[in-house]
């Protein structure tokens, strides 16, 4: 078996056969399995799912348990794949015609052991809308290679279904994806790169990211916002541990430039949602860890140091609009 997709999918009856259609009838010469684990949907997900499998039952395993998270789910879609490539594709996600084709081909043709693609956005009727990322061009090369390179360039996405890797990674490693964690892939991905020794990224965008109302990644809800900036200080400490054991110079200064955004992204969650108590919590983990003397010297660290300060203390517009033109084509 070439290819094995893994589908999480929880309450999406909405979009979720759309996504695996554009999974299975995909016209390819790879062999690949599509494997949907209905992660204790209390809507008729489930049941979409199992008519889908009677139909498509060659290519279609489907999984149900009881509701554990994203990270859960991927988890037990991993450990039920026989692929030699895994892709993770979110359910309320579709892939585009060709997706699988062009992937396949590369890992296989260059033995790659992972693959970056881009992605387009659209909304919820599928409809294109104006997002997309274009991964950077970096050749064969490594994964420590390629998130230094594009964490310094603030030109990365570190979500999972934009990258396909080799089965063996995970396995050898033992690295999983980290249950009752949120935003798990900011942990996930720069683990998973550090194995990758032949990597390079597509110059397509075949993930089509579906921007929709009420996902677990939209609005400001004060409740869901504490357990976000919860999650992202356990992020934050973990790669520290990470950057502090690695041999890796390199890698290890992606790190602390990498370590320095999840803090701030933290904060900016405090802020959005006015979480006083949040906020105090972060500007005592700043004093103990100094988050932002992750950086090292290089020509936009005095800018960065100057807005993750305004943006703590008091923002002004100024500094706010040019950190967003700095970090418009990151995608932490």
């Amino acid at each position: 078996m070439d290819l094995s997709i893994v589908v999480a999918a929880y309450n999406i009856s909405d979009y979720v056969e759309d996504c695996v259609l554009s999974i299975l009838n995909q016209e390819t010469q790879a062999r690949f399995e599509l494997i949907a684990v209905d992660d204790g949907s209390t809507d008729d997900t489930g049941a979409q799912l199992d008519a889908l499998a009677r139909a498509y039952p060659q290519k279609l395993v489907v999984i149900h348990q009881s509701n554990g998270g994203l990270s859960a789910a991927r988890n037990t879609g991993f450990e039920h794949a026989t692929g030699n490539f895994i892709w993770f594709v979110d359910g309320d996600d579709m892939l585009a015609p060709g997706a699988i084709e062009a992937v396949v081909g590369a890992l296989k043709q260059q033995a790659l052991d992972c693959v970056h693609v881009g992605f387009r956005e659209i909304d919820e009727q599928g409809r294109p809308l104006e997002g997309e990322h274009q991964p950077l061009d970096t050749g064969l090369t490594t994964g420590k290679a390629f998130f230094h390179e594009g964490v310094k360039t603030f030109h990365i996405a570190t979500t999972a279904w934009t990258f396909i890797y080799r089965r063996a990674l995970l396995e050898q490693s033992g690295l999983r994806f980290e249950p009752n964690l949120l935003h798990e892939d900011m942990l996930h991905t720069p683990l998973l790169l550090q194995e990758a020794t032949r990597f390079t990224t597509l110059a397509l965008k075949p993930y089509l990211y579906r921007q929709r109302t009420g996902s677990i990644t939209q609005g400001i809800n004060p409740q869901k916002a504490r357990a976000r900036i919860d999650s992202l200080v356990r992020i934050y400490l973990d790669l520290h541990l990470v950057r502090r054991d690695n041999p890796d110079a390199r890698f290890r200064e992606a790190l602390g430039w990498y370590a320095y955004h999840v803090y701030r992204k933290a904060v900016k969650e405090a802020q959005a949602a006015d979480l006083k108590q949040s906020q105090r919590q972060l500007a005592k983990l700043n004093r103990t860890t100094r988050a932002w003397r992750l950086f090292p010297d290089h020509d936009l660290v005095g800018g960065l140091k100057k807005a993750a300060l305004s943006a703590m203390y008091g923002p002004t517009h100024f500094l706010q609009k040019s950190l967003r033109d700095e970090t418009q084509s990151a995608r932490f």
